[in-house]
């Protein structure tokens, strides 16, 4: 049985308290799939984060007999410097499988996932289709009794999708789903009753269709409930539904409008003030739309305009990693050591490039000179508690884990590492406890606004600063 009661949820605004739900209790029928639909904002992925335990409520209890998986549709909570395999093992060894246990699920993690010998490699350097992949795959690999399901199969490609969805039907011979998803084809897909999150409140609808009519304008009912995953917008490398809202509509409509602009004037070969610093601008908002290439070609160029800046080396670098152009970033790493060998930004990308190579020794190399010049940056310290994780001297990694935490206690990463640090060591109720703390500091973090739209937000003063450079 799974039930609700008294549940209140709120979070701090600069205006006060905004609560999501306030002395809400409701029992959720036994044995269907259910399908929580409602407007955006009402607070659907929090209930399910809430019922997942990865968030928690300020008073009210969440009651249940059943085992309960994490909302599958998130990707949070990996590493970025372990690669895939390291992470799903931390995470199959913290729910308390045996060493050939673990050896096991990891081959079908790989496998599922269809990501290849990317698996090995560190997680920062997954696209976004890749990290949905593994974190599914990982769902996949435990024998929850409840699936919590959010918006999981609006990502990734077709395949991706196809194979989504013949996991999630095999796991629901002994599964049950409870699923939020905007494609109403979804819900009738996978879903046989509805509930209706609207103002705080929760309706059951033992027919999901009532469901539905219930909550869509009857002008928009029909438009929405054929909606498919494959009914999307494409900016960039990143697939956006259709059903988007007002303001990340417009944001796209300026990006692509200033994206027009610029490459018109290249074109056109008007007058620029300064075309490196164009050059630059472009490929930084092209390197966050996730397209890459486009991004290497204007850093390149930004490169050859401006060579004495150390700043453009490192991103040029940083573009090239991503798109695991490793030869690249070691030719632009070694030029611009020649002006600058104790850079520690340098250093800092150095002890990455070596991280992707597996060099963990002169990755530590590189981290530590890098520490020597900025003791205070949280980032240098952090990639050294990982990097001697992954060589397992636990105490080291652990002193410079609490140090980027007391430098910044505000970013989620560190608590995620001591969490893995005090796992290994098998202190795991602590473990639990810092990996709740990554979460709190991560929901912190994305209260006011989408992560999506902040994202889009800096692409657009990326480009509005490039446009200053046309004459």
């Amino acid at each position: 049985m799974l039930s609700i009661r008294n549940l209140t949820k709120s979070y701090k605004t600069g205006t006060g308290r905004n609560y999501v739900f306030r002395d809400v209790s409701i029992d959720f029928p036994e044995d269907v799939n259910i399908g929580i639909i409602g407007p955006n904002g009402a607070g659907k992925s929090t209930l399910l984060r809430i019922l997942g335990g990865i968030d928690h409520p300020d008073s009210g209890s969440i009651n249940c007999d059943r085992t309960m998986s994490w909302p599958l549709g998130l990707r949070g909570g990996f590493v970025g410097n372990l690669s895939g395999r390291e992470n799903c093992r931390i995470v199959c060894s913290l729910y308390g499988m045996d060493t050939r246990t673990i050896r096991n699920k990891l081959g079908f993690i790989k496998e599922l996932s269809g990501i290849g010998e990317y698996f090995e490699e560190p997680v920062k350097y997954y696209s976004t289709g890749m990290g949905s992949r593994v974190g599914f795959a990982l769902s996949m690999a435990f024998d929850f009794q409840i699936l919590l399901i959010d918006e999981l199969i609006s990502v990734g490609d077709r395949n991706f999708r196809q194979t989504a969805r013949n996991a999630i039907d095999e796991k629901r011979g002994q599964s049950n789903v409870i699923m939020v998803s905007h494609s109403m084809g979804s819900m009738r897909d996978f879903c046989d009753i509805g509930i209706l999150l609207r103002d705080g409140e929760l309706t059951v609808y033992d027919d999901l269709d009532e469901g539905i009519r219930a909550y869509l304008p009857k002008e928009e009912e029909k438009e929405t409930y054929d909606l498919t995953t494959e009914d999307t917008l494409k900016v960039g490398s990143h697939l956006f539904t259709a059903h988007e809202d007002r303001e990340a509509t417009n944001l796209r409509e300026q990006i692509n409008g200033r994206l027009q602009q610029i490459e018109q004037a290249l074109r056109d070969g008007d007058s620029i003030h300064d075309e490196g610093k164009l050059f630059h601008q472009l490929g930084l908002a092209y390197s966050r739309l996730g397209d890459l290439d486009q991004a290497i070609k204007y850093l390149h160029k930004a490169l050859q305009e401006h060579p004495d800046n150390p700043s453009y080396h490192i991103q040029m670098v940083n573009a090239a990693m991503q798109k695991n152009r490793v030869e690249e970033a070691e030719t632009v790493l070694a030029e611009a050591f020649k002006s600058w060998p104790e850079n520690p930004w340098l250093l800092n990308q150095l002890g990455n490039l070596k991280t992707l190579q597996r060099q963990t020794a002169e990755a530590f190399d590189a981290y530590s000179k890098a520490a020597e010049q900025v003791p205070d940056n949280a980032g240098i310290r952090h990639c050294l508690a990982v990097t001697l994780l992954s060589q397992g001297k636990m105490e080291d990694a652990l002193q410079h884990c609490l140090k980027a935490i007391e430098i910044d206690d505000l970013n989620p990463t560190p608590f995620r590492t001591l969490s893995r640090i005090l796992a290994a060591q098998g202190l795991y109720k602590d473990s639990i406890r810092a990996l709740r703390e990554a979460n709190e500091k991560q929901q912190a973090q994305s209260r006011t606004l989408s992560t999506e739209n902040s994202e889009l937000k800096a692409i657009r003063v990326l480009l509005e600063k490039a446009t200053e450079q046309i004459g």
